[in-house]
Order: C-alpha cells, then structure tokens, then sequence
C-alpha cells in the first residue's frame, strides 16, 4: 500500500505505520484501544497494578520509578512516584490519575 507520496505503508486495521516515522492515525474514529495497541502500549488492569506495587513497595518513603508509566495505573498506586511517558495524551492522562507523582 502506498499513500500519496508515494512512501510505502504497512496497514494494521485503521491505523498505519510508515516504514521511516512513527505510527499515524488514519481516522478520528479509531478507538482509544486499537490506538494504544498500535503504538505498542500494554496497559496493566488497576488492581493488578495496585497488587504488583504492595508486592515491590516496602515502605512509603521507597521511590517508585515507571520508565513507561501509560496512563499512570502504577505510580497511581504510590505516592512517592516518578513516571516517564513519551506519548503526551498518555503523560497527561498519568498526571491526571496521579497528581502528587512527578511525570
């Protein structure tokens, strides 16, 4: 499949990634779901999250790090905690979910 450049697509349902840049969306429509499968995001349901994180946690002062926080399900968990988030619709979802941690 080619788009109007002429660059070569490789197309995945609604969403397609061209071959030199990161995925681009290729309608409105596309939901939040196929979106985040797309870009390759795994999102851990919350009470897993909160299971792992009394698992690891060992005392509230411990610092929880997330290297790829998504929405934010894990340092939402803890109130000592940094994420890092390179989408910024999931960065802005995580700050919302959890407001005391540092994104």
């Amino acid at each position: 499949m080619s788009d109007k450049k002429g660059m070569r697509r490789h197309g995945i349902g609604d969403m397609s990634m061209d071959l030199f840049g990161p995925p681009g969306i290729e309608s409105e429509a596309v939901s939040e779901g196929a979106t985040r499968k797309a870009r390759g995001g795994y999102y851990t349901p919350e009470s897993l999250a909160a299971m792992l994180t009394s698992w690891v946690v060992r005392d509230t002062s411990d610092r929880l790090l997330d290297p790829a926080c998504g929405d934010g399900r894990f340092i939402a968990a803890h109130v000592n905690s940094v994420g890092i988030e390179q989408d910024p619709v999931a960065a802005r979802e995580a700050m919302l979910r959890a407001p005391w941690s540092l994104v």
